[in-house]
């Protein structure tokens, strides 16, 4: 069973909502510390994934979060994916991060002084430095999200918590495919493409930033472009804001008021792939991120590939 992560109706800005974006943000943090410490055991194939309860919803545009951040799903099953066919980078060299460079972060921004709400959801992030990179990828999330929710941007929010996550202040989330050859979600030149770079994680440009946004405003996951050019602070979705396309494209992310683009309400999972690996559910096409059969460098990704397909992404922190 799916249940929906309802937006606060709370107003934006008031003290209890800041204190609540505080607090589920602790949680959340100290949920994903929790699976680190009992050690998560690999997905089998009997844990579902999202597609065939999300057919219920076929043509709309949201559907709910997954339990534990996106670390387990549920839906129609799907075997396992062979390691063997899959790249699993090696863990970061992370070391320890200190709140500090989160909230120093803000300030470079442009968004000082750092209240002392922000200032607490960078305590939070930074505990997750430690952790596995899917988890920290969710950690990174959980703070983006509510750092949004605070009136601070998508990008600014997005290099502030990985900054505070580590292993270096000038980070890159980057996630990529790999089956034969590397596909890695690039917003090609800035935008608004998002295409297939066939060189694997690379870090010449921010084209392939993307981090997962919990976005706390519209209650549903997004994966946002945080890179410094074209579209910058948008989130993938329908080409052109197309409800007809399923090429992913950058659109508006969801806001307080929503207004997010066609298809960019998503949800995640790592049950079913190898350790260290995650799939991207589109709820609008009710199918995976991925990119078409026999790709090369420059495929157009699309997010509407069957659960057949299997399309697990490996995520590489680079600093």
């Amino acid at each position: 069973m799916r249940h929906k992560r309802k937006p606060s109706n709370l107003p934006h800005g008031s003290s209890a909502h800041l204190s609540r974006l505080v607090a589920a943000s602790a949680l959340a943090v100290a949920g994903l510390l929790a699976l680190a410490l009992v050690a998560v055991a690999p997905a089998h194939a009997a844990t579902p994934h999202p597609g065939a309860a999300a057919a219920s919803v076929a043509g709309t545009n949201a559907s709910p979060h997954s339990s534990a951040y996106g670390i387990t799903g549920q839906g129609s099953t799907a075997a396992p994916a062979s390691a063997a066919t899959r790249n699993t980078p090696p863990p970061s060299t992370a070391r320890p991060r200190a709140a500090s460079d989160c909230t120093a972060t803000l300030v470079n921004f442009g968004y000082g002084p750092v209240t002392t709400v922000q200032a607490a959801i960078c305590n939070t992030v930074a505990l997750a430095s430690g952790l596995s990179e899917p988890l920290k990828a969710a950690a990174v999330g959980v703070c983006s999200g509510a750092l949004k929710a605070t009136g601070v941007g998508i990008v600014a929010a997005g290099a502030a918590c990985l900054a505070g996550v580590g292993p270096a202040i000038l980070q890159y989330q980057e996630w990529c495919y790999y089956n034969g050859g590397y596909a890695c979600l690039n917003a090609w030149s800035g935008g608004p493409f998002v295409n297939a770079y066939a060189d694997g994680p690379e870090t010449s440009d921010t084209h392939q930033d993307f981090i997962i946004l919990d976005n706390e405003e519209t209650g549903y996951y997004e994966l946002a472009y945080v890179g410094s050019e074209g579209d910058s602070g948008e989130c993938i979705g329908d080409d052109s804001n197309n409800p007809n396309l399923a090429d992913a494209a950058l659109v508006p992310c969801g806001t307080a008021s929503g207004n997010q683009g066609w298809g960019t309400n998503m949800d995640w999972g790592t049950n079913g792939c190898p350790s260290g690996e995650a799939w991207f559910y589109d709820y609008h096409w009710n199918g995976y991120l991925g990119p078409p059969d026999n790709y090369v460098n420059g495929s157009h990704f699309f997010l509407n590939k069957p659960a057949s397909a299997q399309v697990c992404f490996a995520v590489t922190f680079d600093g």
